[in-house]
């Protein structure tokens, strides 16, 4: 199965400050697996991960890792539960392996139309309630920043 990985980084519409750092980008790593990736009328699993510096992660070096694992993933003989066990031994946690896995599993439930909780045999998840981290500012700019929020969650 041919694999692509990429590096993406997406403008944000402001920039976003906490108490460690600012950044005004978020920067993804994609791994793309299909026959073959971007044929139209074939499947393409998609996976994406965001690395962390926090964490050790660079983005090129997390694209390498995945890149690294592409005899394996290329490999048609191996079943989608062989390449999951594959995936946990030859990569450590973190932000390559997510990817990776992702895409995986995005490649097995379009091609057996079945969602990836049923192939995980787990109840379909449901919405909840998630934290909301504001950025730093002037007090005025988070509590209006705070208020849109609260907005936006209400459909107001």
């Amino acid at each position: 199965m041919p694999l692509s990985v990429g590096v993406e980084r997406w403008p944000l519409a402001s920039p976003f400050a906490i108490s460690r750092g600012a950044k005004t980008e978020a920067v993804t790593i994609t791994a793309l697996i299909g026959e073959p990736v971007g044929r139209k009328g074939g499947p393409v699993g998609r996976g994406e991960a965001t690395p962390y510096a926090r964490y050790g992660e660079e983005p090129n070096a997390c694209a390498d890792l995945i890149e690294a694992q592409r005899g394996w993933v290329d490999d048609a003989s191996l079943t989608p539960a062989s390449r999951r066990d594959r995936l946990l031994e030859a990569m450590a946690p973190g932000a390559a392996r997510n990817a990776l896995d992702c895409a995986l599993w995005d490649l097995e439930a379009k091609r057996s139309g079945a969602s990836v909780a049923a192939l995980a045999g787990l109840t379909p998840p449901a919405s909840v309630t998630t934290a909301f981290t504001l950025g730093l500012g002037a007090p005025e700019a988070m509590g209006a920043a705070a208020a849109a929020a609260v907005a936006a969650r209400r459909g107001d």
